[in-house]
């Protein structure tokens, strides 16, 4: 496995990104990748806030409109993720702080499903009345987004974390 992860940093998408001083190349994806974690986290906000209770006059079929903002933004990142992860690949793949972002990603990810459905197919149904475990999906996607990106943000110091290894 080291020996595939090692020829994975070799590529020429790997050297690239590691020794290119152009913008295109780490700077560029590593900076996409954090402009597309606003995309999915300013959207989510903004519905999952409304669900709270906040803005109770904004109607919720509109914010209907946010969610392929969201997708966008997802499909970004898995885009962006794939190449930060191939540029060190022998020191990320192992990386427990990668994986747990993404089983929070994967957590996430259908709470986010079951809010566009619910938003965008019956909206009048919950417009005056918001149960109570819309609130609470509302309160964990919030916090689970939270700690992607705290996570994410964490895997740069990876080495300080769990040692130099990672």
């Amino acid at each position: 496995m080291n020996d595939f992860l090692i020829a994975l940093e070799n590529t020429r998408l790997g050297l690239f990104l590691r020794e290119s001083d152009s913008l295109w190349g780490f700077p560029g994806i590593l900076t996409t990748h954090a402009f597309a974690y606003c995309f999915i986290f300013g959207a989510n906000v903004i519905v999952c806030l409304r669900i709270l209770g906040f803005a109770k006059s904004i109607p919720l079929k509109p914010l209907g409109r946010l969610f392929p903002v969201m997708w966008f933004g997802l499909i970004l990142t898995a885009l962006t993720g794939i190449p930060l992860v191939i540029m060190l690949a022998e020191k990320r793949v192992p990386n427990p702080i990668i994986w747990f972002k993404l089983l929070l990603i994967l957590v996430v990810t259908p709470i986010m499903v079951k809010f566009q459905r619910k938003l965008c197919w019956e909206p009048s149904v919950y417009e005056s009345n918001m149960p109570a475990s819309a609130r609470t999906l509302a309160l964990c996607q919030l916090a689970l987004w939270t700690l992607v990106m705290i996570f994410g943000r964490l895997i740069p110091y990876s080495a300080t974390i769990l040692g130099d290894g990672y």
